[in-house]
């Protein structure tokens, strides 16, 4: 599966790696300094005491850049602080008219 993570941090960059690590392909929407490091070096997950890279990910920066390559995502996950939440769907609405199914993974109270 072609998948988009919008957010690297705790819960997107654990669920994205883990979903590289397992064959599938991954895409990172996050900040650029995390964009640039995660495309030079990877992610690394780390569980129970044992590491493993991931360099099979790439990242982006904003949603119109994730869709201006035409890949046809299968899901996009969103794991985003829920004050990002307004402005996440209006950077998506604006690349991506029909987006693909989204799974929120999204931390927060009162998030809707």
């Amino acid at each position: 599966m072609k998948i988009l993570v919008y957010g690297s941090g705790a819960i997107g960059g654990y669920v994205g790696g883990s979903l590289a690590l397992a064959g599938h392909t991954v895409t990172f929407i996050a900040r650029p300094a995390q964009a640039e490091a995660i495309n030079a070096h990877g992610l690394t997950i780390r569980h129970n005491h044992e590491s493993r890279v991931s360099s099979h990910v790439s990242a982006v920066t904003s949603p119109a850049e994730a869709f201006s390559a035409n890949i046809q995502y299968d899901c996009i996950v969103f794991a985003l602080k829920s004050f990002d939440t307004d402005a996440a769907i209006a950077d998506l609405r604006t690349a991506s008219p029909a987006p693909p199914p989204i799974l929120c993974l999204q931390n927060g109270v009162d998030n809707e």
